[in-house]
């Protein structure tokens, strides 16, 4: 059965042409990876508050940074719009400074006593006049 033609159709028949599916080479470069696994670390150091992965959630945001400048100087990766990383490290500041300004504010000391250590959790000081 021949496709009937809509008289209310804008569409111009004469001018139809079928799909052509045309894939698109899109290079993920290491800069990417390091980004994601920055946004990834930093955003379980806010839900854990465990200092060990916004110092991971740095050095992956670090790293991305540094290979993606690497990279800008070819014509490709600035005609790709590459992510450039450093809202990952303004993310991961951020998550090192939800870790540790319980501490610098005097509402929490860390686990060991210690109050810059790198594996130990917090533990919130008790006010025994509460």
């Amino acid at each position: 059965m021949p496709p009937r033609l809509d008289l209310t159709d804008p569409r111009r028949p004469e001018e139809k042409v079928p799909f052509k599916f045309t894939p698109v080479s899109s290079t993920i470069q290491f800069s990417d990876y390091g980004a994601v696994g920055a946004m990834v670390f930093a955003g379980a150091t806010m839900v854990t508050r465990y200092p060990m992965w916004a110092w991971f959630a740095l050095f992956c945001a670090a790293s991305s940074v540094l290979s993606t400048r690497s990279t800008l100087s070819s014509p490709t990766a600035r005609k790709e719009g590459m992510f450039s990383g450093s809202s990952c490290v303004l993310f991961c500041f951020t998550a090192l400074f939800s870790v540790y300004s319980p501490i610098l504010l005097g509402q929490a000391t860390k686990e060991g006593g210690k109050p810059f250590s790198f594996g130990k959790g917090l533990v919130p000081i008790v006010n025994p006049m509460m």
